[in-house]
């Protein structure tokens, strides 16, 4: 068999050089998919999260408006159970207790005076409750709303 006989090579004959560029590219699209994939998860993350904080932002102030409003309750239901026979010190302790909510800062939940004007509300609950001689505490999923 001489030199003309050999069988014809069926396809292009690629130098080295070339097989390099090959396997570059087949990186260069790995490396695309994982940016094109991080991207993605990126913005769900995103998305995600977001609905996550107006949940929790939905949960916490329902809680906080469900306290408010429970001292609120607590309030009016000792003006009714007293009527004209409230005493003077009560009276001025239901007052205080009425004053202090509006003094919560609910329209920035960022406010870190939110805390100290909550501890006021709080304080001024429990100035009510000695003056009523009351046991009645607040605790969320309980309803004590008995004298």
């Amino acid at each position: 068999m001489d030199s003309n006989d050999r069988p014809a090579h069926s396809g292009p004959r690629h130098p080295p050089g070339d097989l390099d560029d090959i396997f570059g590219s087949a990186l260069n699209v790995e490396e695309s998919l994982q940016e094109v994939g991080f991207e993605d998860g990126f913005n769900d993350g995103l998305k995600a999260g977001l609905f996550e904080g107006v949940d929790l932002g939905l949960a916490k102030g329902f809680q906080l408006g469900r306290e408010l409003g429970f001292y609120r309750g607590i309030s009016l239901a000792c003006r009714r159970h007293y009527g004209e026979a409230i005493t003077p010190r009560l009276l001025a302790a239901l007052n205080a207790l009425d004053e202090q909510p509006a003094r919560v800062p609910l329209h920035d939940p960022q406010d870190p005076s939110l805390l100290e004007a909550l501890a006021a509300v709080r304080s001024k609950y429990n100035i009510v409750m000695v003056q009523h001689r009351g046991r009645l505490r607040y605790g969320p999923g309980e309803s004590p709303m008995s004298f």
